[in-house]
């Protein structure tokens, strides 16, 4: 290993970038990390974007670790829903 970088960026520009880093033909990137789903589903969707791997641990994770192929979940995040009783019925 000779170089660890680490950029913190918005949903939104994680995969813009990766989709321009693609294009040219330059994509450094070796693990993306990005909560938003939606946007998995589509760039996980676009031909050529996820390269194939089996992880020799997945027999050992739970069904819902890869939610779309060759997307895997680094946790499972707790969700709450409110709403406003007096809107919403």
């Amino acid at each position: 290993m000779t170089k660890i970088a680490a950029n913190n960026l918005d949903s939104d520009e994680v995969f813009q970038r990766l989709l321009s880093e693609q294009a040219t033909g330059n994509s450094p990137a070796d693990l993306a990390v990005s909560n938003a789903a939606q946007a998995w589903a589509d760039f996980a969707g676009r031909p050529g974007t996820l390269l194939d791997y089996a992880s020799p641990e997945k027999d050992k994770l739970p069904d819902f670790a890869e939610p779309l192929p060759k997307v895997y979940a680094m946790s499972v995040d707790p969700l709450s829903i409110a709403y406003n009783t007096s809107v919403h019925r």
